[in-house]
């Protein structure tokens, strides 16, 4: 006996790129039975003002409305922490107006804390890279065996409230080419027609395209959630999984084709570098020659410092236009006992000159990101970063940026501090932060910091700090003097409170 099983998928951030490889991977090459329809794409997440905020009752109206109409089976759905409350919070509406749905879940934020997507009424979770379970429970739908007994049973890969063990997830051995069909609905407001902005951050969704040609990093960051190591950790070829550059092109080629208004390619690896030379330099070669699209490339010290000037300059030729490293805070201290990254502040700074002389006669954009308000940071830390970022060189074309990011514990990492909340929020929020004062122990050191990130980096100023008054600033006497008076930092505090990405407007 077989079923049709008609499936949909949905996501809520536009950065949610897993949902994109899984379509990748179910649609390719017939790879599923004839009785199942993977229909494509619900892109349910609204504009950024709105991203944390319920649907209306028009948004809701129009996603169960096309549930029905289509008479979808199967859903499932990704979200992080802060969109919880728009697809997650309308599981159990859906399932009471269509009661044989069956709803899966998977992503980072499911993994890490399951016991909330139950509550709101999710079936089971994929507790890893999620392209092979559910192509095999697909194929199980697809047989007839029906949903309660296989939720029952717990299949590869999955996990449920009633039977929370699980056995872990197998992964395929390339990633997948991520998903470029047709979007279902679209809950979101449509941006305008335009050129997109310069800043890479501003560049319009819509004009561009998301890539990722391996996953896992060079570091192992107690901080991030992008790779939770606890899950994935005795996945041989999660760190390992790389897809060719030369099929990378291809693709690529083949959206612009179909899709010539997209003219900005985000390279999503956590470390594009982390290839040989001879693949960069072939990459760099082709992609030049077939596409030439300005890209944004992720990037590490110890990927840098390998690949050299030669290939990061290769890069810049192709149509590099940005290049993003984090370096996180200048003291070994920090990066070592807390962070557990694996570079030190002496890589770092190797690193910075090798950008710096691969791109200091192109207009490329070069972006630093520090951790900011760490709780365990000391003085001497602090001033070790403030060291880091002051001998970044400015004697070249390039745009050189500093990005601020309040040191977060993202949900299901091992980084975390009494009476701090457990959040993924990693964007500068400053505004709805007013305990930072009460987390760190050298207010005034790091809001002098959070003063420097707040822009470029120039020959006249660092951020919002010139060069001229910062000796000045880093008396000892007034140093002292500052961190006596918790009045005087927090009208500082107020006085002065960085706007989200202030620096880039």
């Amino acid at each position: 006996m077989t079923a049709h099983v008609r499936v949909a998928f949905g996501c809520d951030s536009p950065m949610t790129l897993g949902i994109q490889f899984l379509l990748g991977h179910l649609l390719h090459d017939d790879r599923l039975p004839k009785n199942v329809d993977v229909q494509g794409l619900l892109v349910a997440h609204s504009d950024y003002q709105r991203i944390e905020e319920p649907f209306t009752p028009i948004e809701y109206e129009l996603l169960a409305s096309h549930l029905e109409r289509e008479s979808i089976n199967v859903l499932g759905i990704s979200s992080v922490e802060r969109t919880r409350p728009r697809l997650l919070k309308s599981v159990r509406r859906l399932k009471e107006r269509i009661p044989d749905l069956l709803v899966l879940a998977g992503g980072i934020d499911a993994i890490s804390d399951p016991v909330a997507y139950f509550r709101d009424g999710v079936d089971l979770i994929s507790m890893g890279d999620g392209e092979v379970p559910t192509e095999q429970l697909l194929r199980s739908l697809a047989e007839g065996k029906d949903c309660e007994s296989l939720v029952n049973d717990s299949p590869m890969g999955w996990t449920h409230a009633a039977n929370p063990s699980y056995t872990k997830s197998q992964s395929p051995d390339v990633v997948p080419l991520p998903y470029y069909g047709p979007k279902l609905i679209s809950l979101f407001e449509q941006e305008a027609d335009g050129k997109a902005a310069q800043h890479v951050q501003f560049v319009k969704r819509a004009h561009a395209v998301d890539a990722f040609t391996q996953r896992g990093c060079t570091h192992a960051c107690s901080f991030c959630a992008q790779d939770l190591w606890t899950i994935y950790g005795g996945d041989s070829k999660r760190n390992s999984r790389r897809r060719p550059l030369a099929d990378i092109v291809d693709q690529l080629c083949a959206i612009r084709e179909d899709q010539p208004h997209r003219d900005y390619v985000y390279f999503w690896d956590l470390d594009f570098l982390r290839r040989s030379k001879r693949e960069l330099l072939e990459f760099a070669h082709s992609y030049k020659q077939r596409l030439g699209l300005p890209f944004f490339i992720f990037v590490t010290e110890k990927s840098v410092n390998a690949a050299d000037v030669e290939c990061i300059s290769a890069l810049v030729r192709a149509g590099m236009g940005t290049i993003n490293m984090g370096l996180q805070s200048g003291s070994n201290r920090m990066l070592s006992e807390v962070y557990r990254r694996k570079n030190t502040a002496e890589e770092a700074r190797q690193a910075i000159h090798t950008i710096h002389e691969a791109t200091r006669d192109d207009d490329v954009e070069v972006l630093y990101d520090i951790i900011t308000y760490s709780p365990q940071e000391n003085q001497t830390d602090i001033l070790e970063s403030i060291r880091l970022i002051s001998e970044v060189p400015t004697d070249g074309r390039q745009r050189i940026r500093l990005s601020s990011h309040l040191l977060s514990s993202n949900t299901g990492q091992d980084l975390s501090y009494e009476n701090v909340s457990t959040t993924t929020k990693d964007y500068q929020d400053f505004l709805s932060a007013r305990n930072l004062l009460n987390q760190t122990q050298t207010p005034y050191l790091s809001w002098l910091l959070g003063q420097m990130l707040r822009g470029r980096i120039t020959t006249a100023a660092i951020g919002s700090v010139r060069r001229s008054a910062l000796d000045a600033l880093m008396q000892p006497e007034l140093i002292a003097a500052m961190e006596r008076d918790p009045s005087v930092m927090k009208a500082l505090t107020y006085a002065f409170v960085p706007r989200e990405n202030e620096g880039f407007q």
